[in-house]
C-alpha cells in the first residue's frame, strides 16, 4: 500500500467525505470526539448571512502533506476496519448521470491511482463490487436525509441563534466554531 490517497499531493486532493453516521462509527471505534475525527467541507454555500456546508471530511493533519489523521507510519489506516465507505472503494465509485433520452445512468468511475491494476481474484471483485453497490446506496440515502433536514431548517433562524458557520447533516445543524 502507498498512502498516497491519503496525502495531500495538489490541494485538497485527499477530502474524504463521509457521512455524520461513519464519523459516529469511527468516534466509536476509536474513543476520539467528533472534532477530532471530522472537520467541515472546507467550502461554504453562503446565504441569509449564515456559511454552510453539507458535508464532514476526514481530519487531516495540519502540517506538511496534510495527511489523512489515521494514517500511520507506515501507511498504513489505523481505522482499516472503520474506514468510510470512500476509502473502501477508491479508486472506484459509481456516479449517476442522465442520458440524452431523460433516462438516469449509473456510470462506474476510476480515480488516478498508483496501486490500482494489481491483480485481484473473482472473490475480491465480487467484494469490491458489492462495496461499490452499498456505497452508493449509503450515499443516496444520506442525500435523502440531508434534503430533508434542509428543508425544515429556517437559516434565518439559526442566524437569531448566533450561529454564523454551520454543516447541515443528516442529523442537523452543527455549528462550526
Amino acid at each position: 500500500m502507498c498512502g498516497e490517497c491519503c496525502r495531500m499531493n495538489t490541494t485538497d486532493s485527499n477530502l474524504i467525505i463521509m457521512s455524520a453516521s461513519e464519523v459516529r462509527e469511527i468516534m466509536a471505534a476509536t474513543g476520539l470526539s467528533w472534532d477530532e475525527v471530522a472537520e467541515p467541507y472546507p467550502d461554504l454555500l453562503e446565504e441569509d448571512g449564515v456559511s454552510y456546508t453539507f458535508d464532514w471530511c476526514i481530519r487531516r493533519n495540519p502540517e506538511g502533506t496534510r495527511s489523512c489523521v489515521f494514517q500511520g507510519a507506515d501507511n498504513r489506516c489505523t481505522i482499516y476496519e472503520h474506514r468510510p465507505w470512500i476509502c473502501r472503494t477508491y479508486p472506484l465509485m459509481l456516479a449517476d448521470s442522465v442520458s440524452e433520452g431523460g433516462c438516469t445512468v449509473t456510470n462506474l468511475l476510476k480515480s488516478e491511482c498508483l496501486c490500482y491494476g494489481n491483480k485481484i481474484t473473482d472473490d475480491e471483485a465480487k467484494a469490491q463490487a458489492e462495496d461499490l453497490i452499498a456505497r452508493k446506496i449509503n450515499e443516496d440515502r444520506e442525500f435523502m436525509k440531508i434534503k430533508s433536514v434542509y428543508g425544515k431548517i429556517s437559516l434565518q433562524k439559526i442566524k437569531e441563534n448566533g450561529i454564523k458557520k454551520c454543516v447541515i447533516d443528516s442529523e442537523g445543524v452543527k455549528e462550526i466554531v
